[in-house]
């Protein structure tokens, strides 16, 4: 994992590199590692800063050279 971003209750954002990722605690074998079931997000050009997940986990933001926010709905 390159980057952690945010932690919720149930979910976890990282980022490898320039994409951002979504990983569902209940359903993950490692917590530090990339897996083929963690959701993409999107792409932060020159890396993401940061990221907040709802206090509902209805959706994430994530900043960097710019705003992106996904619906976890």
């Amino acid at each position: 994992m390159d980057k952690f971003l945010a932690e919720s209750e149930s979910f976890k954002v990282y980022s490898l590199s320039d994409n951002v990722y979504l990983k569902v605690k209940n359903s993950f074998k490692s917590l530090s590692t990339h897996e083929k079931k963690d959701i993409y997000l999107c792409h932060v050009y020159g890396e993401p800063e940061g990221a907040l997940i709802s206090p509902t986990e209805d959706y994430v933001v994530v900043v960097g050279h710019g705003l992106s926010i996904a619906n976890m709905a």
